[in-house]
């Protein structure tokens, strides 16, 4: 059993796998934490494509979901919780996570991925006890929950490695 979770955005899509330690993916994309748990961060190889005020949504798309194809590839899952769009603070924002996450549905639906929405106040409550547990208490818990996972990565792995250990869970993971 290997599965991602998903937590994405219009510039890195970052993905958490919780696996059977013997079943592992494979790729250079791939950092191994040991504990059944790899993550992985999509994003275009382009360094200009990733400044934040200075590119357009639209011209890191195609980049973007490219990597995301070569990452799910390697990672080989079972299943792919992703979570949920929300409004992203501008309608721009929320309209760019909403082509990033039907362009991320094509990519699993087409390599026959099976995957789900979840809501993040769903995950949220049932690891941490809060629908609305801040970024400090999802890095927290993951840190402890995942020691040799490294401090100091973006909080979208830490997310994305929290949705994956639902999903192992609710699977009937190890706990």
């Amino acid at each position: 059993m290997r599965i991602v979770g998903i937590d994405p955005n219009s510039f890195v899509i970052a993905m958490g796998m919780r696996s059977d330690k013997k079943k592992r993916g494979t790729g250079k994309h791939l950092e191994r934490i040991g504990d059944g748990l790899e993550f992985a961060v999509a994003k275009p190889r382009d360094p200009k494509l990733a400044k934040r005020k200075t590119t357009r949504a639209r011209d890191r798309f195609k980049p973007l979901i490219e990597d995301f194809t070569i990452v799910v590839r390697d990672l080989k899952p079972t299943y792919c919780y992703v979570e949920e769009p929300i409004y992203a603070g501008s309608f721009p924002a929320t309209l760019a996570l909403g082509m990033i996450c039907g362009a991320m549905s094509v990519v699993l639906d087409g390599m026959e991925v099976p995957w789900s929405f979840v809501g993040n106040s769903m995950w949220k409550k049932a690891l941490i006890g809060g629908g609305k547990a801040t970024k400090e208490e999802i890095r927290a818990w993951v840190l402890h929950r995942f020691p040799a996972l490294p401090d100091g990565l973006i909080q979208d792995v830490y997310d994305a490695v929290a949705i994956a250990e639902w999903g192992y869970q609710a699977c009937g993971g190890a706990r």
